[in-house]
């Protein structure tokens, strides 16, 4: 038991000292992102949305993209099925949204299983910029968007740019827990770990024309799980960097019952699984709370063991509202820091299922991930 403790407090210890690290390094990260560096010139830009139905907030995000402050850029909304309710929306959409170059491309031609990538690259055959922007559809620009993901293209050694993911305006309980979660370590570990792997977040990101050609398109990565991380090492693999950033870039998704969360982050754990193990086996540094609290149940009368309960409780509160009003600042926060501490507690059990499922959820539709490859679920649930 002495033995099992002693490991819990190394554990928690790494946990506090890990989390201090990446705050710190988040601030010399960002120290100098609050506009947006000039460019030398200013290549067309093509930027290309995957749509599948009909998102929350889904209207206001698309009208955020048409108030860009870019020379010259167009807007490609890919679509697999004719019959997609989304069509007719964005139909209406083009026709009211004055001076933006916008195209409609509903194709259902697949290069592989994963939808995502086989609608990214229909859309990518009409386009026509020299740099092109592979975005979800839950994103929202800022007037600076395509300013900020190209500036890193400007060195050649530079294949793929990206910026930070993080939600706002959530909606609900479990989005606002899990979303402060999210916002709380993904940002935090991409930034300090960019510096020694490459890292490439899938919310939206910039490629040359003349690399994505190089490296044969999306059809190399057709049934991988992830688009990002294999787009970012595929590119790697042809002698090129992948670049972060220091732009968040915000996501806002509506209110969806508590189990499409759960499925939600059994994606995510199974697509960390896949695209990086060793990555994977150190998530549950991040749930301080969980293992302080696994810690203090073996001596609860014992005043270090509370201590060490209500230290890192309060420290892991105070992590999401030192971030949120410092970099993402998100008012809700400052009321629901403490929501970070369900999450904390439902994660390790979700991580433990992980290391042996591979069934993922996506828009609906269920696959089975063999050997880091999409497979269509057979009849039978196979």
């Amino acid at each position: 038991m002495a033995i099992i403790q002693a490991a819990l407090i190394i554990l928690i210890v790494a946990s506090v000292i890990m989390t201090i690290v990446e705050i710190f390094n988040l601030h010399f990260f960002f120290r100098k992102s609050r506009t947006a560096s000039p460019l030398k010139r200013y290549p067309a830009v093509s930027i290309i949305k995957a749509l599948k139905g009909i998102d929350a907030h889904l209207i206001e995000n698309l009208e955020s993209f048409c108030d860009i402050d870019y020379p010259k850029f167009e807007i490609i909304f890919a679509v697999a099925s004719p019959d997609d309710p989304v069509i007719p929306l964005i139909n209406y959409f083009m026709s009211q949204s004055g001076k933006t170059n916008m195209k409609l491309v509903v194709d259902p031609s697949a290069i592989g299983y994963n939808p995502q990538i086989s609608n990214f690259s229909n859309g990518y055959k009409a386009s026509t910029g020299e740099i092109v922007i592979f975005s979800d559809s839950d994103t929202r620009a800022t007037p600076d968007f395509i300013r900020r993901l190209i500036v890193p293209l400007e060195d050649e050694r530079v294949g793929i740019s990206s910026g930070f993911a993080v939600f706002r305006g959530s909606q609900g309980f479990w989005s606002l827990a899990k979303c402060i979660t999210y916002n709380s370590s993904v940002p935090l570990y991409n930034a300090l770990w960019c510096r020694f792997i490459p890292i490439t977040v899938g919310a939206a990101m910039a490629i040359r024309r003349e690399v994505f050609e190089k490296i044969g398109g999306f059809k190399p990565i057709a049934d991988k799980l992830t688009t990002d991380q294999e787009l970012g090492k595929l590119v790697g693999r042809h002698g090129y960097r992948a670049k972060l950033a220091p732009y968040l870039i915000a996501m806002y998704e509506g209110r969806m019952p508590f189990v499409n969360h759960i499925k939600q982050i059994m994606r995510w754990l199974v697509a960390i699984k896949v695209a990086s193990p060793v990555d994977y086996n150190f998530i549950l540094l991040t749930n301080t709370a969980f293992l302080s609290f696994i810690f203090w149940l073996f001596v609860p009368a014992d005043r270090f063991h509370i201590a060490v309960l209500a230290g890192t409780v309060v420290f892991r509160t105070l992590t999401p509202l030192y971030v949120h009003s410092r970099y993402i600042k998100d008012p809700k926060v400052a009321l629901h820091s403490w929501m970070i501490l369900p999450i904390d507690f439902i994660l390790p059990v979700l991580w433990l299922i992980g290391q042996w499922h591979r069934r993922v959820t996506w828009r609906g539709t269920d696959f089975i991930v063999r050997k880091g490859k999409l497979a269509p679920v057979e009849k039978g649930g196979k």
